[in-house]
């Protein structure tokens, strides 16, 4: 009798564990619990054999623009959380997500592949955007008009080649877990710096307790905003009677009907905090 083989584990089983796991690569549809919800995530190239791996894990990531400054000022606008979101386990240092794919994150990364632009939106960029968008660096991509332009915009390839670096992640999270910030407030505090307004900590305390105070759970958030769509003469709304206030933009996420009353409005640039790990089985690679 092989007295060793009790205490062993069964490799075979093991093996067939490890072999019917899919990749996030492969893996079509997530299946998660009921109520989760889609989000999506950025990450980089380096990453992906660990997300494959691990999945995507509280402070596995590098931030790509200066981890250590990033890290620092973190920590210092987390000084700034009311105690029910500290209580939730809700920091700057969680693990970021955005709430609609074809939105992106405004950021200009690999979203911008995803990203599905309206013609209100196109004419916006063409005029007041930069690098491909602006007529003058048409001609290296061999775009002379803008019906070129927006052809190019629908080929894979080509955003493929325009936006390299890094992945987009779908994630399926529990949106009664998550919180949304206006990461408008954020930018705003390298805007104070770079402008020389205020210091970098009058800055975060004036920009941190106004972001903290205007945090929203997820489940609100997908309830109670909606991003206003100009109708095609670019001077109306698509059904303006919908929102709790008139629009004042198509770049901003405003209040529904029937919000109630304590939500912010509006919302720039929603970033979904994420408080647990994300399991493997709950993340696939978009192409």
């Amino acid at each position: 009798m092989n007295y060793m083989a009790e205490y062993l584990p069964d490799q075979s089983t093991a093996f067939s564990e490890t072999k019917k796991r899919e990749s996030i690569r492969e893996r079509k549809e997530i299946k998660a619990p009921a109520g989760y919800v889609s989000v999506y995530h950025e990450t980089t190239d380096a990453a992906m054999l660990t997300i494959d791996t691990k999945g995507l894990t509280q402070g596995a990531e590098k931030n790509m623009s200066g981890p250590e400054a990033m890290d620092r000022r973190n920590q210092l606008i987390d000084k700034y959380r009311p105690e029910h979101l500290v209580q939730a386990g809700i920091s700057r240092n969680n693990l970021f997500a955005y709430p609609y794919l074809q939105y992106g994150h405004g950021l200009m990364g690999a979203d911008e592949r995803h990203v599905k632009l309206n013609k209100s939106e196109r004419d916006l960029r063409i005029a007041y955007g930069g690098d491909i968008y602006m007529r003058t660096t048409w001609s290296p991509y061999g775009i002379q008009t803008e019906d070129e332009l927006i052809a190019k915009f629908k080929d894979p390839a080509f955003l493929r080649k325009l936006y390299p670096d890094g992945e987009i992640l779908e994630l399926k999270v529990d949106p009664k877990t998550c919180y949304v910030g206006d990461m408008e407030y954020i930018t705003r505090i390298y805007d104070d710096m770079l402008r020389f307004r205020f210091s970098e900590s009058d800055s975060v305390e004036y920009q941190a307790i106004k972001f903290w105070n205007e945090v929203v759970s997820l489940e609100n958030f997908l309830k109670w905003y909606k991003k206003p769509e100009y109708a095609e003469d670019g001077n109306n709304y698509i059904n303006p009677e919908q929102f709790k206030y008139e629009p004042s933009s198509a770049l901003q996420f405003e209040l529904l009907k029937g919000a109630p009353e304590g939500l912010p409005n509006p919302i720039h640039n929603p970033e979904i905090m994420i408080p647990q790990n994300v399991p493997q089985e709950h993340i696939r690679l978009l192409e």
